[in-house]
């Protein structure tokens, strides 16, 4: 999306407005997952609309305004977190299956150490996997969300799945 550049197209505060109006409740439901707060979110969603506003009055085009918006309110909270020197609540995947016909006890010693594994990874790695196991989303869409290769995502996911199969195997995570 670009703002007017004098052909009488919208501005880039009709911009702003139109992209909130579309997009705001995705910033926000996105910001109080991470953040664990809807003060906080609400918060991060006028910071996260005021970096746009500022990218849009210089002129520069956001691409794809719906990944552009995730991508910079997910790294927009995982900064405030990281300043706050705490992992962001959604490293608990208690909710989130493993592999499919496990009994609780299992589906929740694996969940237990995805976690400490999460906490060894890279942040991109890390939000790789969050983004594929925990939202769904497919390899390709976490290639578009993080611009990065679809390649790159399955071997970010693939060396997730071996140090989980590790940790389960020997009972606690190899960094």
């Amino acid at each position: 999306m670009r703002p007017d550049d004098g052909s009488g197209r919208k501005g880039w505060k009709d911009t702003v407005e139109d992209l909130y109006g579309q997009y705001g409740g995705l910033v926000y439901r996105r910001c109080l997952r991470i953040l664990g707060s809807s003060e906080e979110a609400e918060s991060a969603v006028q910071e996260v609309f005021l970096r746009v506003m500022k990218k849009l009055r210089k002129q520069e085009a956001v691409g794809n305004a719906r990944n552009y918006l995730f991508r910079v309110s997910t790294n927009y909270c995982l900064n405030r977190l990281r300043n706050r020197r705490r992992l962001p609540p959604f490293v608990g995947l208690e909710a989130v299956p493993i592999s499919g016909g496990q009994d609780p006890e299992t589906h929740t010693v694996h969940a237990l150490l995805l976690e400490q594994i999460l906490r060894t990874m890279r942040r991109k790695q890390r939000l790789a996997v969050y983004l594929h196991f925990c939202e769904g989303f497919t390899q390709s869409e976490v290639a578009s969300t993080l611009e990065v290769s679809r390649q790159s995502v399955n071997k970010m996911i693939s060396r997730a799945r071996r140090k989980l199969d590790t940790a389960a195997e020997v009972g606690g995570p190899k960094s």
